[in-house]
């Protein structure tokens, strides 16, 4: 994903606040489970403190969604204590 796509699939999103999360997982916080207008589907995870362990939530969302690993993009970035992962694909593949 092209950065210009990536800042742009940031801005137009409805990310939870921490403190309000979709769902915990451990230590981590879903914020963000949804498709775009554009059929992209993201999800955002957070974590306090320290990064999370980048593998194991593609790993887990490759088994789960039965989508290649090659087909996940993801990047991770640290605003205000948390680390925030992005994890984004197309249904479709293309």
């Amino acid at each position: 994903m092209t950065s210009t796509s990536a800042a742009t699939a940031a801005r137009h999103s409805s990310v939870r606040p921490v403190d309000q999360p979709l769902a915990w997982v451990g230590a981590d916080r879903i914020l963000l489970d949804d498709t775009s207008r554009f059929g992209l589907r993201r999800k955002v995870i957070a974590r306090r403190g320290e990064p999370m362990d980048v593998e194991v939530w593609l790993e887990a969302f490759s088994r789960q969604l039965a989508v290649s690993s090659e087909r996940l993009h993801c990047w991770l970035v640290e605003r205000d204590e948390y680390w925030f992962l992005w994890i984004v694909w197309k249904e479709n593949g293309r």
